[in-house]
């Protein structure tokens, strides 16, 4: 089974543009606040054949001392609808460290925003209780599962997503910031995003020869290319065990 990657938009929009065409584009709401990413350069990611999903931006939020954007990011979204620009799902609205401040914000959606519902990926982030895992109903609805140790530690990364995919065997999950194949491809995600796209390839004195001698588009475009081809391989198969069992 292929796991569905989805390339983060980030600096370099217009070379995003050339690079991303036809493939799966997540773009952060952070990047729409600052004009850093406009309602045309979403229309042209979409006639480009994109298929757009979005972030809420609440991480930059919260790295820069700002209060949560709120409701406002719902009606955005809503005004995609308006101007004809389509997109296949949104993350909802989370407040970072705070797990009961995320699940009063998912009730709030299930009270408030139920036009919007089917489109919206709740989060749930490593060291949360599992009952706000619980409360999203994951064998029906995506969730997105955020790492945090997890970021620095390969054996927290199969430690976390062991405990989260034995209490739901059949978990709807998307891995948000992760496009590292041995951590990704022994779980059976639906999909994944990664800046590394375009952060990665920079690095190419450190990969040496033939990256060094390449153009960088070149060796993003390279990198798209290899992060298609990530696909769930049971544990298994890999030589793996699970590691954490949930009780």
């Amino acid at each position: 089974m292929k796991i569905s990657p989805y390339f983060v938009v980030g600096w370099t929009v217009n070379c995003a543009l050339r690079v991303l065409a036809g493939h799966g584009v997540l773009v952060s709401y952070a990047l729409i606040e600052e004009g850093r990413v406009t309602l045309d350069m979403l229309r042209a990611f979409v006639a480009a054949g994109c298929e757009l999903v979005f972030d809420n931006g609440e991480f930059s939020r919260w790295k820069s001392g700002r209060p949560t954007n709120g409701p406002a990011f719902y009606a955005w979204l809503r005004s995609l609808d308006a101007e004809g620009i389509p997109w296949r799902w949104a993350v909802a609205l989370d407040v970072i460290g705070d797990a009961e401040g995320t699940r009063a914000e998912w009730r709030r959606v299930l009270s408030n925003e139920r036009d919007l519902l089917p489109k919206l990926v709740p989060v749930f982030h490593e060291g949360d209780p599992w009952d706000l895992l619980d409360e999203y109903e994951p064998e029906t609805r995506l969730v997105g599962l955020g790492r945090t140790e997890g970021r620095k530690s390969k054996a927290a990364t199969f430690g976390w997503y062991d405990g989260a995919f034995n209490r739901y065997p059949n978990l709807r999950a998307h891995a948000l910031g992760n496009a590292t194949p041995e951590t990704l491809e022994p779980y059976p995600f639906e999909s994944f995003d990664a800046s590394s796209w375009e952060r990665n390839a920079a690095y190419s004195n450190a990969h040496g020869w033939p990256f060094n001698r390449c153009s960088k588009e070149l060796r993003q475009r390279a990198y798209v290319e290899a992060a298609e081809t990530l696909e769930y391989r049971p544990a298994k198969q890999l030589g793996l065990r699970l590691i954490q069992d949930v009780a």
